[in-house]
C-alpha cells in the first residue's frame, strides 16, 4: 500500500472562518509568533436555528439519545466553563454574506468532535472530498494514519460587536494546528449505509450517531472513527503561520510542512512519514 505518494497524514481546515462564521476563533492569550497559544476550537455555522428542514426527525434522533445543539448548549474543551456562544460576537454571525442573529441559538457543524473521536469527510474525487482516496484499503495493523486539524485564529475581544471583531482579527491571526486524530477505521456511509453502520458497530455506537453528519438528511459520508486517547483538541495551538499588523510570516513548524505566508491550509497531505513523527513531537 505505501508508496512514494502515499500519504501518511493530511491536514485539514476546520471551524470558524471568513465564509462559514465571518470570524475567526479565539486566541486567548499573549504571546509571540512562533509560541503555541491558547485558545477554543469553535465549529463553523451550520444551521440557523434547531428548526431546520435538513435535519432528520427529532424523534428519529432522539432513539439514540442524541439532539441538535446550538452554540450555547456547547461547552468549550480547553474552556469547559465557558459555552461557545461566549466567544462569539453579541450580535451576529455571517453565513457566507447572511446574517444570523442571535449567534447562540445557531446550530453548529459540530465536526470533528474531539469528545468522542469522530470526524465525517467525504473520499478525494472529481466532486469535492478531501480523504486520500489510497487510503479506502487502510489496515490499522500496517501503518498509523494521522489526521492533523488546522483552525485560523485571532484575539478575541470580550463583548464585541461583530463589525469590531471582524476588524480587529483582519489585523492579527494566523493558521495554528489545534487538534489530531490517530486513525482506527474508516466507514463509509455510502457503501454500508447508516442502519448497518450502526448495527456493527452496537458496542459502541458514539463515533456514528454524536458525528455531526448523522443529524442530516441524505447524507453519506466517510465516518472516520479515531482512537480515543490519541484523538484530542490540544491545550495549546500550534502556529504555521502569521500576520501581526499587516507583517506576515511562517513559524518553524510551517516551514517544516512546507506552509507558506499566505497559506490558507484547507487541506494537505503529508508524504514523509519522519516529518509526521517531527510535527507530533512539536504537539507534545
Amino acid at each position: 500500500m505505501k508508496g512514494e505518494r502515499f500519504p501518511y497524514a493530511i491536514m485539514l481546515r476546520v471551524g470558524l472562518d471568513r465564509d462559514l462564521g465571518g470570524i475567526w476563533a479565539p486566541l486567548l492569550d499573549i504571546g509571540e509568533p512562533d509560541e503555541k497559544r491558547r485558545f477554543e476550537y469553535v465549529p463553523f455555522p451550520h444551521w440557523r436555528t434547531k428548526t431546520t428542514t435538513g435535519s432528520k426527525p427529532e424523534s428519529e434522533l432522539m432513539k439514540y439519545g442524541v439532539r441538535l445543539k446550538t452554540y450555547r448548549d456547547i461547552s468549550g474543551i480547553n474552556y469547559p466553563d465557558k459555552k461557545l456562544s461566549d466567544f462569539l460576537p453579541e450580535d451576529e454571525i455571517r453565513y457566507y454574506q447572511e446574517s444570523w442573529s442571535p449567534p447562540k441559538d445557531v446550530v453548529p457543524h459540530n465536526d470533528p468532535n474531539f469528545l468522542y473521536a469522530t470526524y465525517g469527510d467525504y473520499w478525494r474525487s472529481n466532486e469535492g472530498g478531501r480523504l486520500p482516496s489510497v487510503w479506502k484499503s487502510f489496515n490499522p495493523e500496517d501503518e498509523d494514519l494521522w489526521i492533523f486539524f488546522v483552525e485560523r485564529l485571532a484575539p478575541f475581544v470580550d463583548k464585541s460587536d461583530f463589525k469590531t471583531l471582524n476588524r480587529l482579527q483582519r489585523k492579527t491571526n494566523g493558521v495554528y494546528v489545534v487538534g489530531a486524530m490517530l486513525v482506527a477505521e474508516f466507514i463509509d456511509i455510502s457503501v454500508t449505509g447508516w442502519e448497518s453502520a450502526l448495527t456493527s458497530h452496537n458496542r459502541n455506537k458514539s463515533p456514528i450517531v454524536e458525528n455531526f453528519h448523522f443529524r442530516r438528511r441524505k447524507d453519506e459520508p466517510v465516518i472516520i472513527r479515531g482512537i480515543p486517547n490519541k484523538t484530542r483538541l490540544f491545550p495549546k495551538a500550534l502556529p504555521l503561520n502569521y500576520r501581526i499588523d499587516g507583517r506576515t510570516g511562517v513559524t518553524e513548524a510551517g516551514k517544516l510542512l512546507g506552509v507558506t505566508e499566505k497559506d490558507q491550509v484547507r487541506f494537505k497531505y503529508i508524504y514523509d512519514s519522519g516529518i509526521v513523527a517531527k510535527l507530533l513531537d512539536k504537539l507534545n
